[in-house]
């Protein structure tokens, strides 16, 4: 990408966001500006819109399943596994959250733990592909081959305009 089509890219986003009303007072603009970085991985600026969003009222599955998610893509698996933790408080059924939540637990080293939430996310949906292929990795002991549920076409329909 050539650097004008990069300075095109972050006007458009200004203007998207001066268009779209962001309010800096209102959870939900900056859970939509931490979902754009999500998607930009830039995990660091998504861990601080969504605490901002948090802390304007916004506690919601959607900002722990992030948050957790870029920990986890940031290796910080203790912070990880304490936001997948608040997120399955809110959604205990959400089968992404669960695979993700055994990944981060496998990467400590709680192998039957982590078995435990691959075979949840499985009870509720037997076809989940990538919590059955972590349980396989699992069982033969290969943690780095694990995968996270990362759910980016969901994403992308939740910010669409």
């Amino acid at each position: 990408m050539e650097l004008e089509d990069e300075e095109l890219i972050k006007n458009q986003r200004k203007l998207l966001l001066k268009h779209r009303g962001f309010d800096y007072d209102d959870a939900s603009s900056w859970l939509t500006i931490g979902k754009y970085y999500y998607l930009d991985k830039e995990y660091k600026n998504v861990i601080k819109c969504l605490l901002k969003s948090y802390q304007l009222g916004g506690n919601n599955f959607e900002t722990w399943y992030y948050i957790g998610n870029s920990y986890l893509y940031l290796k910080d698996y203790s912070n990880a596994i304490n936001y997948y933790e608040k997120g399955i408080e809110i959604n205990s059924n959400d089968c992404d959250i669960l695979n993700n939540y055994g990944v981060a637990l496998a990467k400590i080293n709680k192998i039957e733990e982590a078995k435990k939430y691959f075979n949840k996310a499985l009870r509720i949906n037997s076809k989940h592909k990538t919590a059955k292929y972590n349980i396989e990795n699992l069982n033969s002991l290969n943690i780095e081959g694990l995968f996270i549920e990362d759910s980016m076409a969901n994403l992308l329909k939740t910010i669409m305009i």
